[in-house]
């Protein structure tokens, strides 16, 4: 007898659950074409993440991870793994047994020299040594210690040693600066007279700020230099040496300290620049906050707003206007000294950081030290450029723009795109996923964010050359028969340093 069964609907397929991470990860190594495309993977760690983190009393965010999770909410077709687009999972990093050995803390350090009888007699007392025993202990784990957490600036032992950095770098700062403006004011007087140093105060502060800037970075290349070539990786494996035996590279003291100090130097400059461009005050909570007028070009007074600006243009800022205002009556404004071209300056420091600190979260700190030590080669030159355009001696700026030039072609012209870029197109996915143990779906994630910003540098370091250029050919064109001339330039091709000024 029929009842009209065969006319319902059939029952629904009982979810199925995809395997664990690391059986996903083998299948996805013995087939890397069951990978689906990067934003799907983006989007299932997301989701992954979030609901992970979700507690269990808010069940209503997320279905419970017996039941399936998220991807239970959804038609089988996109979670049944492995063919489904949002079925993979992966490891934010590292999976659990991937790394040889975990990075070592200070802890570890100190119970293994309590361990080792502390080279003493033995005895709890003895272990305790006396505070030069103590003090050498910390200054062999700092400087004699191989692959410790000082190596990953996301650890709060790094992140301590940043912060003090950067108070030395500001005391450095505070003492070298004066000194430089007094060379500056020397010069100046040498070459045009002490009137010219009277009506050129301003390039005098500018001189002692790059004449600071510039000793930080050839400091910086000089010890890159040095440290590069000392090592056999840098020396004799080539470019793929920053790939091979990854994640369980030794990242040697030299390499943390350089990565300790480009950390350091480019927070640094990152504070400075937010303190030179904004100001706090108190105003009553209840008076009208002053809003920009959009429809007029504004005119400042002092520093990066001095010249007529058209606050139409989206780089330009408008000094003391209002930026932010909370109900406690504190208000930040535009200070008068904010930098013309703040908010790319401000994009390019947070980016720089980033990257300086995900390259160390993710051990590739050999390729992230590469990339640094090429871009602050070029930028030596660019700041003697500049110091000589500060005192008006023209030939002089000549001299070192064509330096510039050939430095910039040689070092993020060619360097940077054709032989690290090329790197990480041509031979990452062999020495990390071919025959390492990275997780093929972490590096199809990955991949596209790497693409955008190694194109992102290459497309600014062709944009500044351009300016450069651009510069030279109005220079020649300036100094026909004239040694020393003004001559008004962007504040910056490539890099940025604004000092706060005394």
């Amino acid at each position: 007898m029929n009842l009209g069964l065969d006319i319902l609907p059939p029952a629904s397929a009982p979810y199925v659950h995809p395997p664990p991470i690391p059986e996903q990860k083998r299948l996805r190594r013995l087939d890397p074409s069951i990978v689906p495309p990067a934003p799907y993977l983006i989007v299932s760690h997301a989701l992954d993440r979030a609901c992970f983190s979700v507690p269990e009393t808010w069940q209503f965010s997320c279905p419970p991870a017996k039941a399936g999770g998220w991807r239970s909410a959804l038609p089988q077709e996109w979670t049944a793994f492995p063919d489904g687009p949002l079925s993979h999972s992966y490891e934010g990093y590292f999976v659990e047994g991937e790394l040889e050995g975990d990075l070592k803390t200070l802890g570890e350090h100190m119970a293994e020299w309590k361990s080792g009888g502390c080279g003493l007699a033995g005895g709890k007392a003895d272990c305790l040594g006396t505070t030069v025993d103590t003090f050498n202990r910390y200054y062999d784990f700092a400087f004699g210690t191989d692959s410790t957490v000082l190596a990953d600036l996301s650890h709060p032992s790094a992140l301590v040693v940043v912060f003090f950095l950067v108070l030395l770098l500001r005391l450095v700062q505070r003492l070298t600066i004066p000194r430089f403006k007094a060379l500056g004011r020397c010069l100046g007087h040498h070459l045009h007279g002490e009137g010219w140093v009277w009506d050129n105060t301003s390039r005098i502060s500018k001189f002692g700020e790059y004449g600071y800037r510039l000793c930080c970075h050839l400091m910086l290349s000089i010890y890159g230099i040095w440290y590069f070539y000392s090592n056999p990786w840098w020396s004799q494996g080539g470019t793929s040496s920053f790939w091979d035996g990854y994640p369980n590279h030794s990242i040697e003291p030299g390499m943390v300290w350089y990565y300790l100090a480009l950390a350091a130097f480019n927070v640094e400059v990152l504070v400075n620049l937010v303190e030179i461009s904004f100001t706090i005050k108190w105003v009553h909570p209840l008076r009208k906050p002053s809003t920009p007028n959009f429809m007029e070009p504004k005119k400042s007074v002092v520093g990066g707003c001095h010249q007529q600006q058209d606050v139409l243009n989206a780089t330009a800022v408008s000094c003391g206007r209002s930026v932010l205002r909370t109900p406690l009556g504190l208000e930040v404004v535009w200070s008068d000294d904010v930098p013309r071209d703040f908010r790319s300056m401000m994009v390019h420091h947070v980016v720089t950081n980033a990257l300086i600190f995900l390259s160390s979260a993710g051990r590739f700190t050999r390729i992230g030290s590469t990339v640094a030590l090429v871009h602050y080669l070029s930028d030596v030159v660019i700041d003697l450029f500049k110091l000589a355009n500060f005192l008006k001696c023209k030939l002089t700026t000549l001299l070192f723009l064509a330096l510039a030039l050939i430095m910039w072609t040689a070092t993020r012209l060619f360097v940077y795109p054709c032989i690290i870029v090329r790197s990480w197109w041509l031979e990452s996915r062999e020495y990390l996923v071919e025959r390492g143990t990275f997780d093929p779906a972490q590096y199809e994630a990955y991949y596209p964010l790497a693409n955008v910003l190694a194109w992102g540098l290459i497309l600014l370091n062709v944009t500044w050359f351009l300016l450069l250029v651009r510069i030279g050919c109005k220079l020649v064109g300036e100094a026909r028969g004239v040694a020393c001339q003004p001559f008004s330039f962007s504040d910056r091709p490539g890099g940025g340093n604004h000092i706060k000024r005394d």
